[in-house]
């Protein structure tokens, strides 16, 4: 086969494509205060990266961490996303059962 026919992802939503559906419930929204200060002053709101994360937009993450995700999804797990935002590194995770998604800096994990 030609490599002429070949799609070679560049990254890891060109693997999987962003869907028109939600995959799942964010529940309650929780921001930690780091993360609220920086969107405050940036005046950014997290509703469109919560919207991302939950129809399956993951951000800057692997293809690997993508794959997990969808299996997150279906197996009732912690799907997890990567943003930058206004210059700060966000991370969007949906807890287990879906009651609250949290938006927190890597450094506070």
């Amino acid at each position: 086969m030609s490599d002429d026919y070949v799609i070679k992802p560049r990254k890891a939503s060109d693997l999987y494509p962003i869907l028109t559906f939600q995959l799942f419930d964010s529940g309650k929204i929780v921001v930690t205060p780091s993360v609220q200060a920086h969107l405050d002053r940036e005046g950014v709101s997290p509703d469109p990266y919560v919207e991302r994360h939950t129809h399956g937009d993951w951000g800057d993450v692997s293809a690997k961490d993508a794959e997990m995700n969808l299996l997150a999804v279906l197996l009732a797990g912690r799907p997890f996303s990567s943003y930058l935002i206004a210059g700060k590194r966000v991370w969007v995770i949906t807890e287990l059962d879906c009651t609250f998604t949290t938006l927190m800096s890597p450094e506070e994990y």
